[in-house]
């Protein structure tokens, strides 16, 4: 039997994947199965795990009219299966990281993603998503989430032009095969802790702007780091770095 909050998540759940016709087809009831198996240990979803999936549904229905049409439910099942990772199930560090995530591509700071903010978080995990599985592992995963939490700034929400910039510097460490790989995006982390002159693990507007100049200088006019080019801007920076802190400061 359920009790009443059983049952109002249960309806909420429903009436979140039935989409705007209200009546279930054959894949919207396969992606609310494996959105459950996701929150759930076992094959039952007990009642703090049906909670926190309602949470986190919530903060892909901006509009709060309580649905998903197509378009959202596929983002919402892109991003649940990038942090699930490869045993497909949700642990708390991996919950908290996604939470944080929707939170960066909250640009509005409304308290949930619409499906442009929800693409672009969809985006910048697949650049993380190294060997193409679209699940992270660990190391994607803390690596997406470092180099977010740079760009994002001091109030911790990717606007436009800080997403614009991200992509920029993605595309200067990602290689002749235009795909990002774990070394290079170790690399692009280290020069994003470079550019953090006030050591405040983020960037503000001034360290942002150094950082994309002197990677756009420095990659030359194939736009790509070779080792040889990171070495020599590495090199740059720190010579000068105490003059850019006297700068920026």
């Amino acid at each position: 039997m359920l009790d009443d909050d059983e049952r109002n998540l249960l309806m909420t759940t429903l009436t979140f994947f039935a989409g705007l016709d209200k009546k279930f087809q054959s894949k919207e009831i396969g992606a609310m199965d494996k959105v459950i198996t996701f929150f759930a240990e076992g094959v039952d979803l007990n009642n703090g795990q049906a909670k926190k999936m309602e949470d986190i549904l919530s903060q892909f229905d901006p509009n709060e009219d309580g649905v998903f049409d197509d378009n959202e439910l596929g983002i919402i099942m892109s991003v649940l299966r990038y942090f699930a990772g490869s045993d497909e199930q949700l642990q708390v560090t991996e919950i908290d990281d996604m939470k944080l995530a929707i939170s960066y591509f909250d640009s509005d700071g409304n308290g949930a993603i619409d499906q442009c903010e929800g693409n672009r978080l969809k985006d910048i995990l697949g650049q993380y998503d190294f060997n193409g599985d679209e699940v992270l592992d660990d190391d994607e995963r803390q690596l997406v989430m470092d180099a977010t939490k740079y760009i994002a700034g001091k109030n911790q929400r990717l606007e436009d032009d800080e997403i614009r910039d991200m992509l920029k510097v993605i595309v200067m460490f990602d290689g002749s095969n235009n795909k990002l790989e774990k070394p290079e995006a170790q690399r692009m982390q280290k020069t994003l802790v470079l550019f953090d002159l006030d050591r405040n693990q983020y960037l503000d507007n001034a360290e942002r702007a150094m950082l994309v100049k002197a990677v756009q200088y420095f990659a030359g006019d194939d736009m790509d780091l070779s080792n040889d080019e990171l070495e020599n801007m590495d090199f740059v920076v720190k010579a000068f770095v105490d003059l850019l802190v006297s700068q920026h400061a």
